[in-house]
């Protein structure tokens, strides 16, 4: 965050409201990609010239002062365009307000931002916002053939912001989001800054040309435009953006764990990038431990799922990050929430981590199951085995996961006959089935036992939401189901040749769009029967072009809830299919959201 007493800018603490920044006296590390940085080997992207750089800001809301980030969600979204030939601005969004799931927004996110709860009721949620920068950056950018890059004044914006909140919020970001520079290392690299974290102030005055703006409050627009600033005056004195970072995906193969290590012996173990977990839901996985430092990068290999005396988990595990830059905010997600538990994230050490990796190696030694990841909804036990063939598998090895509603989740478990096997089997990890690459992790009987036991569970307790969707829908004589995934390019006619076979109501087809006026690739589809409601989802799935399409049951109430105008996506004001009624049978009017109330 930036010192105001160093020059006219905002207060520090509102750079980002639920941040937990770095202390001013901790340096940037600037170890040049490829190198080994704090026992661990720098993931290498390589040397790029940018024809844009574009200059991101978020401001999120946070209940009170000090309280950690467990409900933190972006309120601010604000972004400009740089030119990274000429260094000049070529583009300037604005200030976009986000509306957070959570309202009231608390005294102290008010009192920092200025933001009064009002100004987000009719706000756009963060995929809407999302999906218009992204909108922007595929028109005007690489629909041209150009290239771009994110800027962001240093890590927390992408990696404690956009990257863990759309996790949660199940919004796909693409590599191009999860892609930055960091302002703070580039500044460091170039001008050798040394000591502590420079901040925007320190930037500015070092640059001497450079002046920044000032507000009252934490405006999204004028960080941004200081941040270009100083971004344009590096280009002009020369620097090239050229090597980003990356929020990396998670590998637990083999080969990769055994390189993290032979890097640490290297340059020795180093204490500074290990944390324990405490409070974990009996039932979480690696998985789960992974998706809770969404954003961060983990060394391969580096989740440890502690057990107890009689071989269950306990509640525990170690994680090792790459560098201590990544500890540092992995301790920032101390008290948020997994499975509705809060979870203690304290400082280890690589002692403790490899003391934990070697009692689980040691409980877990007869075991040789593989846990798959990203599979095609369409993959069968077949493919499981070819993707991993001529490696055998062991006698009824594979189980693959379902959703509670019975539909394939992408996940499976592959279980071998030895433990060379399934070394062999971790070398496969991100080869592709199809069109899709597959992440492997190792996994345990204990952990199949949980998943299966955790199902079933969901399973049961979705049979019974479905039974009452039905019953209601049969009482009321409206049936309705809503398609998600569509090509955007879908028409009300290609939605009705996609459920063939089944009877729709007149009008009874709406296209949602996004706040921009563009589909937003969900539609409702209100249809004559309970017969053609199920006929309608057992095209679940499908493909539209090459795109596979959900479908789901929906009740009268979950579809107005959807069209609240406050879930940010709008009816399509074709009305529908065959005639001219806005309303389409009583479902298209207002804004069509999310399943279940504008998720």
């Amino acid at each position: 965050a930036d010192d105001a007493a160093a020059a006219p800018v905002a207060d520090p603490s509102a750079t980002e409201v639920a941040s937990n920044a770095a202390p001013a006296t901790e340096a940037v590390s600037a170890a040049p990609v490829g190198a080994v940085a704090n026992g661990q080997v720098v993931p290498e992207l390589p040397a790029k010239d940018y024809d844009y750089l574009v200059v991101i800001d978020l401001e999120s809301s946070c209940p009170e002062e000090d309280i950690v980030e467990s409900v933190a969600e972006v309120i601010i979204f604000a972004w400009l365009v740089v030119d990274a030939a000429s260094g000049t601005i070529s583009y300037e969004h604005g200030t976009t307000h986000v509306r957070p799931e959570r309202l009231p927004l608390s005294a102290y996110t008010t009192r920092v931002t200025g933001v009064e709860s009002a100004e987000l009721e009719e706000a756009k949620p963060l995929a809407a916002t999302i999906a218009e920068l992204q909108e922007y950056l595929e028109s005007q950018i690489t629909s041209q053939g150009k290239s771009y890059c994110l800027v962001t004044d240093g890590q927390w914006d992408v990696r404690q912001g956009l990257a863990p909140e759309a996790e949660r919020k199940g919004i796909t970001l693409p590599a191009e989001l999860q892609t930055f520079f960091d302002l703070k290392k580039q500044y460091t690299a170039f001008t050798k800054h040394e000591g502590a974290t420079p901040t925007l102030a320190v930037m500015a005055a070092a640059l001497d040309n450079v002046a920044l703006e000032s507000g009252e409050h934490n405006n999204g627009i004028v960080e941004c435009r200081n941040i270009a600033k100083i971004v344009c005056e590096l280009i002009n004195r020369g620097h090239k953006f050229q090597v980003p970072e990356m929020v990396s995906a998670y590998s637990k193969t083999v080969a990769g764990a055994e390189a993290a290590e032979n890097a640490a012996s290297v340059t020795g173990s180093n204490t500074d990038t290990v944390v324990q977990l405490r409070g974990l839901p009996w039932q979480a996985t690696e998985v789960d431990v992974v998706e809770f430092f969404s954003g961060l990068n983990i060394v391969p290999g580096g989740v440890v799922m502690c057990l107890g005396p009689q071989g269950r988990p306990n509640g525990e595990a170690f994680v090792q990050f790459t560098d201590g830059q990544q500890r540092d905010l992995a301790l920032g997600r101390h008290k948020q929430l997994m499975q509705s538990r809060y979870i203690e994230v304290y400082e280890s050490s690589q002692v403790e981590f490899d003391g934990a990796k070697q009692a689980l190696s040691s409980s877990d030694s007869d075991t040789f199951i593989i846990r798959m990841r990203g599979l095609p909804y369409s993959a069968t036990a077949e493919d499981i085995t070819s993707f991993f063939a001529p490696i055998p598998l062991a006698d009824n090895g594979i189980y693959i996961v379902q959703t509670p509603l019975g539909r394939p989740a992408g996940e499976a478990f592959a279980q071998f006959p030895t433990l060379e096997d399934m070394r062999s089997g971790m070398e496969r990890h991100r080869q592709m089935m199809q069109s899709r690459y597959i992440e492997l992790f190792k996994s345990s009987l204990e952990e199949v036992h949980r998943v299966v036991e955790a199902t079933t569970r969901q399973a049961q307790q979705a049979a019974a939401n479905e039974q009452a969707i039905a019953a209601g829908a049969q009482a009321s004589g409206q049936f309705v189901v809503r398609l998600r995934g569509l090509p955007f390019s879908a028409t009300v006619p290609e939605i009705m040749e996609f459920l063939e076979g089944v009877e729709i109501e007149t009008n009874g087809v709406q296209i949602a769009l996004n706040a921009s006026g563009r589909p937003s690739g969900e539609a409702y589809v209100q249809v004559c029967s309970f017969p053609d409601m199920q006929k309608a989802l057992q095209h679940d799935r499908k493909h539209m072009g090459p795109r596979y399409v959900e479908v789901f049951s929906c009740s009268v109430q979950q579809m107005m809830a959807g069209l609240d105008p406050r879930s940010g996506t709008m009816r399509s004001n074709r009305g529908g299919y065959g005639g001219g009624n806005q309303y389409g049978g009583g479902y298209g009017g207002g804004q069509a959201g999310g399943y279940g109330g504008g998720q």
